[in-house]
């Protein structure tokens, strides 16, 4: 087992080869979670794009966000991080990344070294832990992949990874740009375990986290824009609904869903479709989240966002064949 530190943080990791394939691990987590091992709660399916992870409990600090990259990676917030769009991001010794345009603390590659892209993966979520699994496969061969399910607890995570026709090496970096504090290689036709523990976590509900800015979470007082505030030690409280918007939480609770699917017209039947769809909010236009369609069903499914919002959803043809299709005043269906 190491010790590893990355500014003021600091965990054990400890790396060992297992012969539980990812896939047969994530089945047995989800039976041990009772969740369904089949079927996603995020599309996470994509090339060349950053995605938001969202965690049932807070893995690092008190965020329940983590990031999590097409080309494999998995990035660690302690705050909530702003903004998620994707961009390119440059780590010693990995050809190709992405993340989020707000950093990652903590960022965890299993990499394979040529363009690669998700595929496969699916995610679920229970009050004990947040599972993933899929493959990263090689763009250029199409044959060179990364098997790998990650399952995410309060202060720790496990790795379950298996290359697939190349050694791939999992390295632990601070900032992009920094080199790495660690590096495992890890060999085609095995699977290699790591256990990510100790990592300094907060509970969401009746910790004290100090407010960011003017706005403050919680059991305060409201802020009225124009005057002048005092930023105060606000409480993150689940059951209040202060933490369930991620991002935007500001006039409801945070229970809102924005859902459909994405088709071409045809005949005779509609055909479904993955494209790059864009939530927005429409007060101001901010973009607040952005997946890709299911390739089987088209569908797509936002949720946890703001109730009392309004939004725009937008679907984008990277084929460029089709301009892209927008529905907007779109009032969010309450989740139960």
């Amino acid at each position: 087992m190491a010790r590893i530190s990355i500014g003021a943080v600091s965990f054990d990791m400890a790396s060992g080869t297992t012969n539980t394939a990812p896939a047969a691990a994530y089945a047995n987590w989800a039976a041990e979670l009772s969740v369904p091992s089949s079927g996603t709660l995020q599309n996470l399916d994509a090339d060349d794009l950053a995605f938001p992870l969202y965690t049932e409990h807070g893995v690092l600090g008190v965020s329940r966000i983590s990031c999590f990259a097409s080309e494999g990676g998995l990035g660690l917030y302690d705050t909530t991080p702003e903004p998620t769009n994707s961009v390119s991001v440059s780590y010693p010794g990995v050809n190709r990344m992405y993340g989020f345009g707000m950093p990652a603390p903590i960022f965890f590659t299993f990499h394979p070294p040529s363009d690669c892209n998700s595929e496969g993966t699916r995610v679920q979520r229970a009050a004990a832990a947040t599972i993933l699994t899929g493959r990263i496969r090689s763009r250029n061969d199409g044959t060179s992949a990364l098997d790998f399910a990650v399952r995410l607890a309060k202060g720790g995570i496990q790795f379950l990874l298996a290359p697939v026709g190349l050694l791939v090496s999992f390295k632990v970096f601070g900032a992009p740009g920094q080199p790495e504090v660690a590096n495992i290689d890890m060999t085609s036709g095995t699977t290699t375990q790591i256990d990510i523990t100790g990592l300094p976590y907060r509970e969401l509900d009746g910790t004290p986290a100090l407010a960011r800015g003017l706005m403050t979470l919680g059991r305060t007082p409201a802020i009225a824009y124009g005057a002048p505030y005092v930023a105060q030690d606000g409480y993150l409280s689940v059951e209040r609904g202060c933490v369930k918007d991620y991002v935007s939480g500001v006039l409801g609770q945070g229970v809102g869903r924005v859902y459909g699917t994405v088709k071409r017209k045809d005949q005779p039947a509609n055909v479904p479709l993955k494209r790059r769809v864009r939530l927005v909010r429409e007060r101001d236009g901010l973009v607040m989240r952005e997946i890709w369609s299911d390739p089987i069903t088209g569908e797509y499914d936002f949720r946890y966002i703001d109730e009392l919002q309004t939004w725009t959803v937008i679907a984008y043809d990277y084929e460029h064949n089709f301009r892209a299709v927008i529905a907007d005043n779109i009032t969010p269906e309450v989740m139960s």
